[in-house]
């Protein structure tokens, strides 16, 4: 049994992992807690899969971020609102740079997820000359498949399961441990990446809204429209007899100034609709970003989360299901079952924001640029929760960035 460490990380999904692996070699004893299983083996990035049927994130998703808006709504069975992992929630397969990160940071954190460009896909290199769209990084392997936590943290990376935060003890400005069951474990430092809702409600539970205006405030997630085309005839009788018809390919368009952009992914025949005669499909989404909007908040006294409806929000969606429609007319016929839609709010689950990061002028942040909380010296913030400004797309990459950059703090 555990009861001291110099650094305890709550969580273990992308940003816990990547705090793990900047502490290596530092000679740091380094905890992990994870509130629900333990990280599986395995080749998939869904390592541990979000609990099913009432109470999980599935009906937290559902009844927050429904198509239409909910305001004010209850939120359900929080105690079981946990990727755990990570990935359940953010996607490390498909790497895209956001903002908020230096170049240097995001080539970092590519290296670590191991992102590389996989090449020599017929598919790929038809999207290329065809429509000048091109290849993504991808964290993938032949041997491994897609990565996930364990390959990002490196050797001895093993989270302590079903050790659920309850709240960070303090006093005087600065952080004694943190508390789970009837125990408390003591710490120097603690890092708290527990997603969006955990992460808030650790610090809510631990007495802190008060001193941190901005906590619960400017969760964003970004609109995202679908659809899916075959590829057209003539094209796949030039890949038809591709050996690796299994390996992942994946292309995006140049990104536009706003941020929006349209990744595009060639599914093998296997996941195509049936009515695709036999061929590949290609997967469009088509992403964009929300405004800033500090009304976007989840709070627990009473728990409640608040999504307004926007006027810019439909815009967004109006915009991402037009150029998901231009590129599905642009590349094949499109498939009956792949009409071009607009997902409802939230089924990106890449929901950021709530404990950011950002200038002292800022009055959303409730950490400064690199992770440290404002009320107490000794506490930590990455993941999800942490980032500074809405996503175009799932976040791994900046995620990681930012808290590679955490991490390099804690171990000097």
């Amino acid at each position: 049994m555990v009861n001291e460490a110099e650094v305890v990380i709550v969580g273990s999904g992308m940003g816990g992992a990547a705090i793990y692996r900047s502490l290596q070699g530092s000679g740091l004893f380094v905890v992990v807690l994870e509130a629900g299983r333990a990280i599986s083996a395995g080749n998939t990035h869904l390592r541990n899969l979000l609990p099913r049927g009432d109470g999980g994130w599935r009906t937290f998703l559902s009844v927050m971020l429904a198509e239409g808006g909910t305001t004010s709504a209850p939120l359900p069975g929080l105690g079981n609102c946990c990727g755990v992992g990570g990935n359940a929630l953010v996607w490390s397969g498909i790497v895209l740079r956001d903002t908020g990160a230096s170049e240097a940071e995001f080539e970092l954190a590519a290296s670590w997820l191991g992102a590389r460009i996989v090449s020599g896909s017929p598919r790929q290199e038809w999207l290329r000359e065809a429509h000048g769209l091109a290849p993504v990084p991808l964290a993938w392997s032949p041997v491994e498949g897609w990565h996930g936590p364990m390959q990002l943290a490196g050797p001895g990376y093993s989270p302590l399961p079903s050790q659920a935060a309850r709240r960070i003890v303090h006093r005087g400005g600065r952080a004694i441990g943190v508390e789970i069951g009837d125990r408390i474990i003591r710490a120097r430092h603690i890092v708290v990446c527990a997603g969006v809702i955990e992460t808030v409600r650790l610090l809510w539970a631990s007495g802190l809204a008060r001193e941190l205006p901005g906590l619960g405030r400017g969760i964003a997630h970004h609109p995202v429209a679908v659809a899916q085309v075959a590829i057209p005839a003539e094209a796949w009788s030039r890949m038809a007899e591709e050996p690796d018809i299994d390996r992942p390919a994946a292309v995006r368009e140049f990104p536009a100034a706003d941020g929006a952009h349209t990744l595009i992914i060639a599914e093998p025949p296997w996941m195509a609709d049936g009515r695709a005669g036999g061929r590949a499909t290609l997967s469009i989404y088509a992403y964009t970003t929300l405004d800033d909007d500090p009304n976007r908040r989840v709070s627990f006294d009473p728990p409640c989360f608040d999504v307004p409806r926007t006027a810019a929000e439909t815009r967004c969606e109006e915009r991402a299901l037009s150029n998901a429609k231009a590129w599905a007319e642009r590349l094949g016929p499109i498939l009956p079952s792949g009409r071009p839609r607009v997902l409802p709010r939230g089924a990106d689950q890449h929901l950021v924001g709530g404990a950011r990061t950002g200038d002292t002028d800022d009055p959303l942040a409730v950490a400064d640029r690199n992770g440290r909380l404002r009320s107490l010296e000794n506490v930590w913030i990455a993941g999800a929760a942490a980032l500074p400004t809405p996503v175009t797309t799932h976040p791994t990459q900046r995620i990681v960035a930012l808290a590679a950059r955490t991490g390099a703090l804690l171990r000097g």
